[in-house]
């Protein structure tokens, strides 16, 4: 996680990887973040990550 910009125009960034083995295949996928409020852009992160998993679970 980071921010940039100070005080009320702070914004912060959260990054988040997921492994998961699909079918017998390790899968990576990562989610990003953008919030005003670190905790939301954590929580926005992941959604992020586990919508990609889900995506590519429905593909295989």
């Amino acid at each position: 996680m980071s921010a940039s910009g100070k005080g009320a125009n702070a914004e912060a960034y959260a990054f988040v990887e997921i492994a998961q083995v699909l079918d017998g295949v390790n899968v990576e996928r990562y989610g990003v973040g953008l919030d005003n409020n670190i905790v939301t852009a954590a929580v926005k992160a992941l959604l992020s990550a586990v919508n990609r998993v889900q995506a590519l679970a429905i593909q295989m």
